[in-house]
């Protein structure tokens, strides 16, 4: 029987249009009638809720979480209920707004939800805020307050997170009559002034009547209060209570987003600064187990962890969002059956190129050099490109899928911006001061006797005389869309660089007094740097300091990119939010695409200090160029990159367990992947080679002599074949259909192709004016038909040269794996008695069956090339 007057398109408002979650109720009971409390922070997906429809759960209504709207136009934003129970808090709440005389007058302003039989006692009015609010609960006859209070009180109660759920109009109350909607079915948006406002007047309201009663006045302070440097809670006077508060506003204000270190770091620091005593970390770390309502297994052995930490080891428990292995995580077992073929990677790749088109180079190294961050050996990203042709979107759009924490997204940032966002004041061993600060400001201020006074000014003046500024990088994942600012520049250099976990950078610091003095910035850890830019980078003094720390990209500039991305803004601008979810990409999609993320951080970060195996290292060494510095670059980033992604594809790997350490081992997919990015070895933007192989060389290509005319009787000749803007411009046009001048032929392609020795100019003997252009390697090497093993139209940063063999290994041994165990066998001897090799399952494999279920998936001679034109091959020549 159906108990509720709802329809499917009442329910489909409030799932999809308002975005909120739903939850199925009992009749006549504010009890949910499916499982709830996994709701209370992430999206109820489609599929779930679309299957409590087909199962005619809703029958009897519904309940509702306030907080984040997870979908819609409002997505992002968050749903607040004041929820009133009795007339009083009625008539407080409508004190506060003088232009409404009645709860019905306020129905014509927002939604407002009643049941017929108490109109004047009982109301839930919903609104919406761009940012989150602090939820109050401490307004009530029954609650905190003294029962014995001689006075009506007002019971309301402000709710702004998932942690409570609400009656949904349609919905029966417990006495027969149904929740219904009295005016406009509208939710009014508050912008941030209104929210404030909003705010305020409810705590108006609660400070009002909890000063009612002495006793309260002192043990309900206001929060505001209670963060003034002079506020102090004494043993006996409720000190619990008043932390409670403090973690319930922090842990509501980031709509539950604080993850228990965070809050527990909070907390400990403000119970050290307002409670006298403080109490012990044990009772703090209760406290907040009790506010994000929840006690995890672990969660004391993460925080006796946390005072173990040692030097040589990244704060990865602060870093986790869960604790404990993945694999017995809940959340992440669920990926497991959703993604059965394990390959999450290619997920986050693929969920990603929905809204980032015909980029999936591009896309594929953005997120390499993301999850780099968890690893030892963070990788640097450099995508270079004209305005508007794409560098941004792909970035953005990538980061939302990672955590958020991790990310710093910054358009231009001066080193001063760095130390007062980010960084913290530390003594001279790296130990944070700003709470000594505090104290001895606190002690100034109160201290009565001058000579005590000034005894504390100069310890002040000497804790800042020898403080430095710590900015922690640890697994940070650093977003320039724009580049740095020099000074920020200069800093980040020597960190890009790997060469020290502190690094001490030198500033200038505004004393107290006015004065300047040089301190100093520390830098913990490496993070990863993606950076944009759409400036000509070839004359910049640092440049080469750049390409030596960054791999150089640029996004695809083709058309059908233009007319997916055009398809693509339509469908977003012009369709309604549930077609879509279903033509463009699904909440649901995207929030599995963040779990993966979190998946693969995690393992990571698990398996920070392990390795890999590269079967094939030797052969793979001794191929590559050893003929200039550049070529060691170009190899130890080839290496890095070949590490990284087994890394991130450890569940698709075997396993080498070898003494203690068990190390993914690379398979020939990883290093094909590789050779799809490290083919431009020059560091050259990719979209000013592609200028290079299809314009330039084509063109070149032409020509059997070199160019001449006739003046004045004289037959003027070039000296060599070569070309000018004037021919490249009109050749431009032809290819790409696109106008370019010859102005900017040579200030966005040609400086550049000549800083990296693969052009030379001369001066023209036809026009003295101008230079004329060749090419000064082999341009055999850059014949896309000739060692390519995979051709694609239009990515065609994902095709890949043939490695030309080394002199060693003119042939590779069918039997080179086997000798390569071997080897390691032979150096384990005496070491170590613990040699397995393990499949994808963890299953221990002999070496005759590795090898052949390695060799299952492709073969190593199909990398390497034997000739002059191999991979990597540049020669200094040109035709003359």
């Amino acid at each position: 029987m159906n108990f509720s007057n709802l329809s499917n398109n009442d329910l489909d408002y409030w799932y999809y249009s308002l975005g909120i979650n739903i939850i199925p109720i009992r009749y006549k009971s504010k009890k949910p009638s499916a499982p709830w409390k996994e709701w209370q922070n992430k999206a109820i997906p489609i599929e779930i809720y679309e299957g409590w429809k087909k199962e005619g759960l809703f029958k009897n209504g519904f309940l509702l979480f306030t907080g984040r709207v997870w979908r819609g136009r409002n997505e992002g934003k968050y749903l607040v209920c004041i929820d009133i129970d009795n007339k009083k808090g009625i008539d407080e709440f409508l004190s506060v707004f003088g232009e409404f005389k009645s709860i019905y007058e306020f129905s014509k302003y927002t939604l407002v939800v009643q049941h017929e039989d108490a109109k004047d006692e009982r109301a839930h009015i919903y609104m919406i805020t761009k940012t989150p609010t602090q939820k109050i609960c401490g307004i009530s006859g029954t609650g905190r307050l003294n029962k014995e209070l001689n006075i009506e009180l007002p019971k309301i109660e402000f709710k702004t997170d998932g942690s409570t759920l609400l009656v949904g109009p349609g919905s029966i109350h417990k006495n027969g009559y149904p929740y219904q909607i009295q005016g406009i079915k509208s939710i009014q948006i508050l912008d941030d002034k209104k929210t404030s406002l909003l705010d305020a007047a409810l705590n108006d309201i609660c400070l009002k009547y909890n000063r009612n009663h002495k006793n309260n006045a002192s043990s309900l302070p206001s929060l505001s209060e209670m963060d003034k440097d002079d506020f102090t809670v004494h043993g006996g006077n409720n000190r619990h209570l008043n932390l409670l508060r403090k973690i319930d506003s922090w842990y509501s204000l980031s709509n539950k987003g604080l993850t228990f270190n965070e809050l527990f770091d909070s907390a400990n620091v403000w119970n050290k600064k307002h409670c006298e005593p403080p109490l012990d970390e044990k009772q703090v770390s209760e406290l907040v187990k009790q506010s994000m309502g929840w006690v995890k297994q672990n969660n004391n052995q993460v925080l006796q962890s946390k005072y173990k930490e040692t030097n040589n080891k990244p704060n990865i428990e602060k870093q986790n969002e869960f604790d404990g292995s993945v694999s017995e995580s809940k959340d992440f077992k669920k990926l497991f059956d959703k993604i059965p073929d394990k390959n999450f990677v290619e997920y986050v790749i693929n969920t990603a190129q929905k809204t980032i088109k015909q980029e999936n180079s591009l896309t594929r190294l953005i997120t390499y050099t993301a999850l780099s961050a968890y690893t030892k050996d963070p990788l640097n990203l450099g995508i270079m490109a004209p305005t508007s042709e794409g560098k941004t979107y792909p970035v953005t759009e990538m980061t939302k899928l990672l955590p958020v924490q991790d990310v710093w997204t910054i358009g231009s940032m001066s080193p001063k911006v760095i130390k007062r966002d980010k960084g913290t004041l530390v003594d001279k061993n790296n130990n944070p001061i700003d709470e000594n600060i505090k104290h001895l400001k606190k002690l100034i201020k109160i201290e009565k006797d001058e000579g005590k006074k000034e005894n504390l000014r100069q310890e002040l003046y000497s804790l800042y005389q020898n403080s430095k500024v710590l900015i922690d990088l640890t697994n940070k994942i650093i977003v320039f869309l724009e580049p740095p600012h020099q000074e920020t520049w200069n800093i980040l250099k020597p960190i890009l660089s790997h060469d020290s976990e502190y690094i001490e950078h030198p500033y200038v610091y505004k004393t107290e007094t006015g004065g300047q003095e040089v301190k100093h910035i520390v830098t913990k850890g490496w993070p990863s740097c993606i950076f944009c830019s759409a400036k000509d980078e070839s004359d910049w003094p640092t440049w080469p300091e750049i390409q030596s720390r960054f791999f150089i990209t640029s996004p695809n500039m083709i058309k059908q990119k233009y007319e997916e991305s055009n398809l693509l803004i339509g469908q977003r601008q012009g369709l309604p939010s549930l077609v879509q979810e279903q033509l463009i990409v699904s909440l649901e999609e995207l929030q599995q695409a963040k779990n993966c993320i979190l998946l693969i951080k995690n393992e990571l970060l698990k398996n920070y200090y392990n390795g890999v195996w590269i079967p094939y290292y030797n052969i793979l060494s001794q191929s590559l160029p050893s003929e200039k510095g550049t070529d060691v670059r170009m190899a130890m980033r080839i290496f890095s990159l070949l590490k990284l992604i087994t890394k991130i594809n450890m569940f698709l790997r075997f396993k080498l367990q070898m003494g203690n350490e068990t190390m993914s081992i690379s398979t020939y997919k990883d290093l094909e992947e590789v050779l799809k990015f490290t083919q431009n070895i020059s560091g050259i933007p990719s979209y000013k080679l592609d200028f290079f192989t299809t314009i330039f060389i084509p063109l070149f290509n032409l020509k059997y002599e070199p160019d001449s005319i006739i003046e004045k009787n004289d037959d003027i000749t070039e000296e060599r074949i070569a070309l000018n803007t004037t021919e490249l411009s009109e050749y431009y046009k032809k290819i790409k259909c696109k106008t370019i001048t010859t102005d900017n032929i040579k200030k966005t392609y040609l400086s550049e192709l000549k800083n990296n020795g693969l052009i030379d100019e001369i001066d023209s003997k036809i026009d003295k004016r101008r230079k004329i252009y060749f090419p000064i390697v082999d341009i055999s090497h850059f014949q896309k038909n000739r060692n390519y093993t995979n051709l694609e139209e239009n990515d065609n940063n994902l095709q890949f040269f043939r490695i030309k063999a080394s002199d060693n290994y003119k042939k590779i041994d069918d039997n080179w794996l086997k000798f390569e165990i071997m080897i390691l066998l032979k150096y384990g001897i005496g070491q170590t008695n613990i040699f397995k090799l393990l499949d994808q399952q963890n299953n221990e494999v002999c070496i005759c069956l590795f090898i052949q279920k390695y060799n299952t998936y492709g073969n190593l001679i199909r990398y390497f090339q034997y000739g002059e034109t191999a991979f990597i091959i540049v020669k200094r020549s040109g035709r003359s």
